[in-house]
């Protein structure tokens, strides 16, 4: 921004050299390096953002109507009906005093017909206004002395709907052109004063007098205006690189951004006081659910037109700066012949916090991976991450370890992956002087086939070379062994580690990984995964639970009513019948959401099991049921899965069936619930694959699955505490026919034709990995995963499972 944008015009300068500096200006605000290279150095910028600029003299004012503003042509009109925008009723007036020479109408040695018909674009003079009239209060014809007339007083307000947001509302607002700087159009942004005396002209003020209170408004206004584009874009001498700065003052990322943006110091959760911004006049959103605020902008197009356009912005900034400093791409001549460069956007979201407050906004750069050729652009692209078991399952030692995990993020993670094929990227919208270049991929990119893929090995080998093993059955799950003793227990979920270490082992390998990624240490491990996690070390408990996220699901679906069980015993949880019609409503939006619960909610697994299988064809007694859960699940919200130190590391699984409760194929239903120390880590309802012949089958065909989950369980656990590899498998069972088939290898005639792959779980207990007990049907906890049950029995089952006070 040159140094003639920045500095207001003086009230109505005429002849030819003023109205050639200000086109000068215009040709400058058009993003020449000339203009660009310019300081802002006339500014005086306060500590509350805001300037001043050195007092000008101010010529005679000059005549006209003013009924347009020169950048953009648009009526400057009062905010309701008829008069000039001070509130005079003159029929002629001038919109500021000040001209406005267009580039159109550079030149003051043109004829009187030129000049009038400039005066009437650019908001100088018409005919038969008095020389003396003062364009910032006075009606036109108003002669020199005459007594003041008082003036409706006007204060902007942003949330005036006649001025949309973006560049529109710029131009609107300021009296810009789409491509121009900032002009004239000084009256809507200011509260214009109660009275004005027109007596002509001002005498120049002398050198110590006060900057006039127009100047310093102006300034106030560019400020905001240049503050608000916390992007520019600067080329060096081959304009090929591009630079991210913050405008007039630096604004850094993170909490010191709510500081400097919003004017007050967020807390650890983002929501220590309410905080304001006082250029863009709206509330910060930062310490506020999503919910509360303006919704994530889907496209670039979005964010422009967005009022956290700032914030979005600044994380468009950080995230293409960290491409530039890892290298993700590379710049090429063109194209090689035959390859197609894969397009690419922006996704955003807001970072939320364990109570799901924002604490920040994110900007990804996503390749749009499904346009890649197999073959050419990849080979492979299956990833690996994190089970939910392994991840409770490894809280589940570290509680009965006495140690706190921490959380470490790695930034932009993928992209510290090297690519082995040849991929082509062109940029998207946002990217400065190379959106829409086509460049070469270097590094993994979010939403490359491969990405995932690349990464995950990339990782495995950081911790390997730190001494670090990784598991076999889960490959996200990694151990450190010094001296028959595990020192360190990470889990990586793609850039989120989760670690439970000594704090010897935490800083040696910290120092380790920083030197090789952007490694972020987040302190203690509070929320990981979308999940709440409360480490209680005097006590000896961990609790995992998804409030913040029920509340959100809650908000979106609209559901505040309340409900003692996710569903009643009489409820038909069928398919649509003859008799039903279908009904608009999001019923699979509500199923994804309620699955991502099961994780420490297994209390609503059956009903959302049986919702699961009809849900294409949704009707109104299927929402109803859907907002039965909901309903449970808020009167509930509170409630997660506690581990407690001492409880041991003993396996059990609960498995039951219900035979032939589909009404569709009568096949069963199988329940199964895995516990470490008395304390569920993996819980389910499925439909058995064959249609049983008989309850004892049933119940047979479904302790297999429960054992098949247990093995898994063991696996995990056996690597991250050694001290339980070997460990027998307590399958609890309530059919005693069951037991039998499980206990003797033997055909009869009821279970002859059984198939062979059911009956593996007679060499596990033949070999003595498992042991099959009996438990009675009230001990039966896994009977919550099969059956509706009323209040009280479901109470009993969910508190033993998931380890809840009484």
């Amino acid at each position: 921004m040159s140094k003639e944008q920045l500095l207001p015009l003086a009230d109505d300068e005429e002849g030819g050299e003023d109205e050639s500096k200000q086109s000068t200006s215009r040709q400058g605000a058009g993003g020449g390096k000339d203009s660009e290279s310019e300081s802002d150095s006339d500014l005086d910028v306060t500590e509350a953002g805001r300037a001043t600029l050195p007092v000008q003299e101010k010529a005679p004012a000059a005549p006209g109507n003013g009924t347009r503003d020169a950048g953009s042509g648009v009526p400057l009109s009062p905010p309701s009906g008829g008069g000039d925008f001070d509130g005079s009723s003159s029929g002629s007036s001038s919109s500021s005093g000040r001209s406005s020479s267009s580039s159109s109408s550079s030149s003051s040695n043109s004829n009187s017909s030129s000049s009038n018909a400039a005066g009437d674009d650019d908001g100088g003079g018409a005919s038969g206004s008095e020389p003396g009239a003062s364009g910032d209060g006075g009606g036109g014809g108003s002669e020199p002395g005459e007594d003041s007339e008082q003036v409706e007083e006007y204060k902007f307000d942003p949330a005036d709907s006649r001025y949309p947001p973006g560049r529109e509302g710029r131009r609107l607002l300021w009296g810009a052109s789409k491509e121009g700087p900032l002009r004239h159009g000084l009256e809507r942004g200011r509260t214009r004063r109660e009275t004005r005396e027109l007596q002509g002209p001002e005498e120049p003020p002398g050198p110590d007098a006060e900057p006039d209170a127009e100047q310093v408004l102006l300034a106030e206004i560019i400020v905001d205006y240049v503050s608000n584009s916390l992007v520019r874009e600067r080329y060096d001498e081959e304009q090929v690189n591009i630079e991210y700065r913050r405008e007039m003052h630096e604004l850094p990322y993170g909490t010191e951004l709510q500081e400097e943006a919003f004017g007050a110091e967020a807390g650890d959760d983002g929501s220590s006081q309410p905080l304001h911004d006082p250029q863009l006049s709206i509330p910060s959103p930062f310490g506020q659910k999503p919910s509360d605020v303006e919704c994530v902008p889907l496209t670039y197009k979005d964010v422009l037109n967005s009022k956290y356009k700032v914030l979005w912005e600044a994380a468009i900034a950080k995230e293409f700066d960290g491409h530039k400093k890892t290298g993700t791409f590379s710049e090429i001549s063109g194209l090689p012949e035959g390859r197609k460069a894969i397009s690419a956007k922006w996704i955003f979201s807001h970072k939320t916090n364990e109570k799901g407050l924002i604490v920040d906004f994110k900007a990804r750069m996503v390749a749009r991976g499904f346009s890649q050729i197999p073959g050419v652009d990849f080979h492979h692209s299956s990833s690996a991450c994190p089970s939910a078991v392994s991840i409770k399952t490894m809280v589940a030692v570290s509680t009965e370890n006495g140690r706190r995990p921490v959380h470490w993020d790695i930034k932009q993670a993928y992209t510290h992956a090297k690519l082995k094929e040849e991929i082509y990227l062109r940029l998207p919208d946002g990217c400065g002087v190379w959106t829409g270049k086509a460049v070469k991929v270097e590094r993994a990119l979010y939403g490359l086939e491969q990405s995932g893929r690349e990464w995950g090995f990339e990782a495995a080998d950081a911790l390997i070379s730190n001494g670090y093993e990784q598991c076999r059955v889960d490959p996200c799950i990694f151990r450190k062994v010094v001296d028959g003793e595990v020192v360190g227990l990470i889990v990586i979920y793609v850039d989120d580690i989760m670690l439970s270490a000594t704090e010897e082992e935490r800083e040696e390998l910290l120092a380790s990984l920083q030197k090789r990624f952007p490694v972020k240490d987040l302190g203690d491990c509070t929320w990981y995964d979308g999940c709440a996690i409360e480490v209680d070390l005097e006590n000896g408990t961990t609790k995992l639970s998804q409030t913040a996220y029920i509340e959100s699901m809650l908000n979106r679906f609209n559901v505040t009513t309340t409900a003692p069980t996710p569903a009643v015993v009489d409820d038909d949880l069928g398919p649509k019948r003859d008799d039903e019609s279908s009904v608009d409503k999001p019923v699979r939006e509500a199923i994804g959401c309620l699955m991502w619960l099961l994780f420490t909610r297994p209390d609503i697994a059956l009903p959302l099991n049986k919702l699961q299988k009809i849900a294409h064809s949704p009707t109104e007694r299927m929402w109803n049921a859907l907002v039965r859960i909901m309903s449970y699940l808020n009167e509930t919200k509170d409630l997660g899965i506690t581990y407690v130190r001492g409880s041991g590391l003993d396996l059990d699984v609960f498995v039951d069936s219900s035979y032939a409760d589909s009404t569709v194929d009568r096949r069963s239903t199988t329940g199964l619930a895995v516990t470490v120390g008395g304390t569920v880590v993996c819980a389910s309802t499925k439909t058995q694959p064959v249609t049983a012949q008989s309850t004892t089958e049933a119940e047979y065909i479904a302790a297999g699955e429960g054992v098949k989950e247990a093995l898994f369980v063991r696996g995990v656990l056996s690597f991250i505490a050694p001290e339980t590899s070997g460990a027998t498998i307590r399958v609890r069972e309530d059919n005693e026919g069951a037991l039998a088939l499980v206990q003797n290898p033997f055909s009869s005639a009821r279970s002859k034709h059984i198939d062979v792959r059911f009956h593996f779980i007679r060499e596990l207990f033949k070999a003595g990995k498992i042991t099959a007990d009996y438990v009675s049907t009230e001990e039966q906890h896994a009977d919550m995963l099969t059956k509706v049950l009323g209040r009280g029995k479901l109470e009993y089952h969910r508190k033993a499972l998931m380890n809840l006070p009484m």
